[in-house]
């Protein structure tokens, strides 16, 4: 699922480009945008294991302590919006990756909002 927004977002910027509006597009070299999409997915990667550690860690309290693979698997489920929303990376306009990025995040929000308390 995190590959999702990784390879879009190599395939938008390297045969597509950025658009800002004032007619001049911006595309990546092929080994630069390879390079951006290996620390992009290992920085994803690495943000959901993080969020499903702090989870597990700020669940210490609770007298049934969750897993910590029930913890990263609740994080990853978390981060499905996000991850979805990359889609829009494969034709790369500003606005409209800005605009459905706040989106998935209001959404991720309040499936966090909604998870916690099941644990």
């Amino acid at each position: 699922m995190a590959a999702i927004p990784v390879i879009c977002a190599f395939i938008g910027t390297t045969q597509i480009g950025w658009n800002f509006g004032d007619g001049t597009i911006l595309k990546l070299s092929w080994f630069t945008g390879l390079a951006l999409a290996v620390l992009f997915y290992g920085v994803m990667l690495a943000g959901v294991a993080v969020m499903g550690r702090v989870i597990w860690w700020m669940a210490r309290n609770y007298p049934q302590r969750p897993s910590l693979a029930h913890c990263m698997v609740f994080a990853g489920y978390v981060a499905t919006p996000l991850f979805l929303s990359g889609l829009v990376a494969l034709y790369p306009l500003v606005w409209l990756c800005a605009l459905v990025g706040t989106v998935a995040l209001f959404y991720t929000g309040y499936l966090l909002y909604l998870g916690i308390p099941s644990f």
